[in-house]
């Protein structure tokens, strides 16, 4: 898709919502290193203030939607879109059915959204390893939220705006593709759900005007890989792309 020369209307703000675990844009670390890498430089020339939030890691989603709520109301710019990766895409569906009184946000596109819940959660909640140890110590709160019962209720709780513009990308990497200390996880995954990214399957992830599957696991498509560039599955998958896709797109419709 081409740049617009439609000026920006100067009161629309982009914010990129984290996921499970995420981190917001830290000041004093090169883009290289954000969480969305590489995203804000990619995305400097199309004139629109780009904001990067930390929510409170490891809890429940009302507390992160509170967050963001709080974040999004501190901003000079009114009229908000926000662009939401995996539990991110769960903080800005409960922030707008609860938080969002004067309806400032106007559009919602979510990437690897976990909208349904993922079995991966389940199975950090109740079975024993030193992984699923680990992640009930630090997020249990947010693994409750992330089981497919979950989904479930968010479903039926969270009710969509008329007047908002939603929009939803999904993540598919076939098993061969998986780098190997992943693919575990999407083996398990794919067992009891089918395609998935290794954390999130694309059922989940496909929801409100769904636009396409992109061939990418859960982490590349912010950027960060964990195998060797390989042009035969084109990897790495050219995630900032994407992210202009999605943004120029939020600017022209």
């Amino acid at each position: 898709m081409q740049k617009t020369d439609k000026p920006v209307d100067p009161d629309i703000a982009i914010v990129f919502v984290h996921g499970y675990m995420g981190y917001g844009e830290q000041k004093w670390l090169p883009d290289y290193f954000a969480f969305f890498r590489g995203v804000r430089t990619a995305l400097s020339d199309l004139g629109v203030p780009l904001y990067f939030p930390q929510l409170p890691r490891g809890n429940a989603v009302r507390v992160q939607a509170k967050r963001l709520a709080d974040y999004v109301y501190a901003l000079p710019q009114k009229k908000i879109y926000l662009v939401a990766y995996s539990m991110g895409a769960l903080h800005s569906r409960y922030m707008i059915h609860y938080l969002d009184d004067e309806h400032r946000i106007k559009k919602l596109t979510t990437v690897a959204g976990a909208h349904k819940g993922t079995y991966i959660a389940e199975w950090a909640l109740s079975t024993e390893g030193p992984v699923q140890w680990f992640a009930r110590l630090i997020s249990r709160d947010s693994l409750l939220d992330l089981t497919r019962e979950a989904g479930e209720r968010f479903e039926k709780e969270l009710k969509n705006r008329d007047d908002i513009e939603y929009a939803s990308y999904a993540c598919v990497r076939p098993f061969r593709e998986i780098p190997w200390i992943l693919k575990p996880l999407n083996y398990m995954l794919s067992k009891v759900s089918g395609e998935n990214d290794f954390l999130v399957p694309r059922a989940s992830a496909s929801w409100l005007n769904f636009q396409r599957v992109v061939r990418s696991d859960h982490m590349e498509v912010i950027g960060w890989n964990f195998t060797l560039p390989w042009p035969g599955h084109k990897r790495p998958f050219r995630h900032r792309q994407l992210y202009r896709e999605i943004v120029e797109k939020m600017l022209q419709s």
